[in-house]
């Protein structure tokens, strides 16, 4: 992980909620239809930290995507292609006094940086019901974690409560129906293992970006409130 020079300050809160009331995506992230008002008070809301993967990596997901469905058709579901992103750490639903903290407290700690990635082999998570599909994410993975522990670090200086897995670096480009019987899922998996890897499609990482997700029943929808 490099660090390079400082950026210029992204959106406040106050500007998030005025873009969000006057019906204005802040950034090219906002996707989808109308979102529930971004406010404050007693509201809590399902937060993530990410890095937006470059347009290489959504096609290389999608190249993965087609050869799948051709044998698994209807078992899988796709991950919208804009709405791909490696995340960083999951905060789930935080209170709406929270957020400006939170802000606060990652835009002190995490620093302009350079982290240099790229894509790696497929894989898949199991589960009884349920399971992901998702592309390896390689490169700098030493400064991709000392950039996740600074960000854990504003986390829980904002009151949040700590996470003490591992970071996992990867892509997921589909989940598993929950209908999908267990030689179907073992399928899957064996289709994954045979897929050969993507290509690299190297890219550098420079920034992390706060953003806000909302559970619809067509799929969720995500918002970036904020770029660090």
């Amino acid at each position: 992980m490099r660090r390079c020079s400082a950026a210029t300050p992204r959106a406040s809160w106050a500007l998030v909620e005025r873009a969000a009331a006057d019906g204005v995506p802040p950034s090219a992230a906002a996707r989808g239809p109308e979102q529930p008002p971004l406010a404050a008070g007693n509201l809590s809301v399902r937060l993530f930290l990410a890095i937006e993967p470059p347009e290489a990596w959504r096609r290389a997901a999608a190249g993965a995507l087609a050869t799948l469905d051709e044998e698994h058709a209807g078992l899988l579901r796709p991950v919208r292609p804009e709405l791909l992103h490696l995340t960083l750490r999951f905060l789930g639903e935080v209170a709406g006094e929270r957020l400006e903290p939170l802000e606060a407290a990652l835009r002190e700690a995490v620093p302009p940086v350079e982290v240099p990635l790229e894509l790696g082999a497929p894989g898949m998570f199991g589960g009884s019901r349920g399971g992901a599909v998702w592309l390896g994410v390689g490169g700098d993975l030493e400064g991709l974690r000392a950039l996740a522990a600074r960000a854990e670090e504003a986390v829980v200086a904002a009151g949040l409560p700590e996470e003490r897995r591992e970071l996992r670096a990867h892509l997921t480009i589909a989940r598993v129906r929950r209908q999908a019987r267990g030689r179907e899922r073992r399928a899957i998996a064996a289709s994954v293992r045979s897929l050969a890897p993507p290509d690299p499609a190297p890219f550098v990482a420079r920034e992390v970006v706060l953003v806000r997700s909302w559970l619809r029943p067509e799929g969720p929808r995500y918002r970036a409130l904020a770029r660090f």
